[in-house]
């Protein structure tokens, strides 16, 4: 099987499963840097309501390796992506798939997925402290880089916020 057959097969199944829900889908092809061997990407938009049935699709076709959950503030909206390779070890042949949704600020929620996918633990709760989201049934919402005492109205990757003046922040810390 080639890897342009993985990824046509994967899309096709994806298609026939969800295509009520899935806005959009596209593959491509590139080659990264100067080596020969060309490496296919899959890019899924969708519903935060459909994203956790389309993970468990992909967990039963192939196992999917998450590598990061991303979110950036749009407007109206954040963008949140969770990026994954499938057929992962495979050289040659892994397809990197992202999986984007866009979440109203006005209804900041998305469900987690670690009970599908263990490892997004970690980037759930990065998204959830850097941009306010919450995620609905994560077994531990503790922050990850932001410390225990950090105001919860505060998310320092959101655009329409104001931060605290670095000068009140260097004297909590005790920097002045």
């Amino acid at each position: 099987m080639t890897e342009k057959s993985r990824a046509d097969d994967l899309k096709k199944g994806l298609e026939d499963n969800f295509e009520d829900v899935i806005d959009d889908i596209k593959v491509r092809e590139r080659k990264p840097g100067k080596k020969e061997n060309k490496r296919e990407e899959m890019w899924i938009k969708t519903s935060r309501e459909s994203v956790k049935d389309i993970i468990s699709y992909l967990c039963d076709y192939h196992i999917p390796h998450i590598s990061v959950m991303f979110g950036k503030d749009i407007g109206e909206a954040i963008k949140v992506s969770y990026i994954f390779s499938m057929f992962y070890g495979k050289k040659f042949q892994e397809v990197s798939l992202v999986i984007s949704m866009e979440v109203p600020k006005d209804d900041l929620w998305i469900e987690s997925i670690t009970d599908i996918v263990e490892g997004a633990l970690t980037t759930e709760r990065d998204i959830k402290e850097m941009f306010g989201i919450e995620i609905r049934d994560i077994p531990d919402e503790r922050n990850v880089y932001l410390p225990y005492d950090h105001p919860d109205e505060i998310h320092p990757l959101r655009r329409d916020e104001t931060t605290a003046e670095m000068e009140e922040i260097y004297d909590k810390e005790g920097q002045k």
